[in-house]
C-alpha cells in the first residue's frame, strides 16, 4: 500500500504578515506561486522530504476535490504556538 501523500500548506509570500525566521525561497507544487515557509514548515520538510508544498488555495481545492484528508500541525503545538506569537509585517512582501 501506498503511503498517504504528504503536503505542507504555506501563505503566499506576499502575505500581510510573517513570523522570526520565514523563508522566502519555495513554491507551490501546483501552481508555481512564491510562499512562505515558517520554521516549523522547514523542520518538517528536513524531517519528512518526500513532502509536497501547496499555497492555500490549492491545497483548499485540493481537498474540496479529494476529500478525507488528514490533517496535522507541521511542529507541535508549542512551537505553532509561538510563531504565531512573533508575528510581524512581512517586510520582504514588495520584493515577493
Amino acid at each position: 500500500m501506498k503511503a498517504p501523500m504528504r503536503v505542507l500548506v504555506c501563505a503566499p509570500a506576499q502575505a500581510a504578515a510573517m513570523v522570526e525566521g520565514t523563508t522566502f525561497d519555495r513554491a507551490c507544487a501546483q501552481c508555481a506561486a512564491r510562499v512562505m515557509v515558517a520554521p516549523s514548515g522547514r523542520a518538517s520538510l528536513a524531517r519528512n522530504p518526500e513532502t509536497i508544498i501547496y499555497c492555500y488555495d490549492c491545497a483548499m481545492a485540493a481537498m474540496e476535490k479529494y476529500g478525507n484528508a488528514t490533517i496535522e500541525l507541521a511542529g507541535t503545538a508549542a512551537e505553532i504556538a509561538s510563531e504565531v506569537r512573533s508575528a510581524q509585517p512581512n517586510t520582504w512582501r514588495k520584493r515577493n
